[in-house]
């Protein structure tokens, strides 16, 4: 039982997806590290320590932070998902060398 090219096109699409997603965290996540980083740096350089914003900004970083762990956690979850999808891909593909084999 060879898998349909709908399931081959839908599991690429979730890879894709997955992918673009990852990315789009990843971006995400960076971008708000950076902003975070670039304040201390500019802090360094001053002798008054704006309290407010420095909590404000490590607010921001663990709240991204906490976004991120999120959604590799549900990252996690979707690849057991695929798991038994890609299982029947390996098998099916196994089969059809084996066949070409006979």
């Amino acid at each position: 039982q060879l898998p349909s090219i709908h399931q081959i096109i839908e599991l690429n699409r979730s890879r894709l997806r997955l992918v673009y997603i990852l990315i789009e965290h990843l971006d995400h996540f960076l971008s708000q590290f950076l902003l975070l980083l670039s304040f201390f740096i500019r802090l360094s350089g001053q002798d008054s320590l704006l309290f407010g914003d420095c909590v404000q900004l490590v607010l921001n970083f663990l709240v991204v932070l906490i976004q991120f762990l999120d959604f590799l956690l549900g990252l996690g979850s979707s690849l057991l998902q695929l798991i038994p999808l890609l299982e029947n891909l390996l098998v099916s593909e196994q089969g059809s060398h084996f066949k070409k084999r006979l």
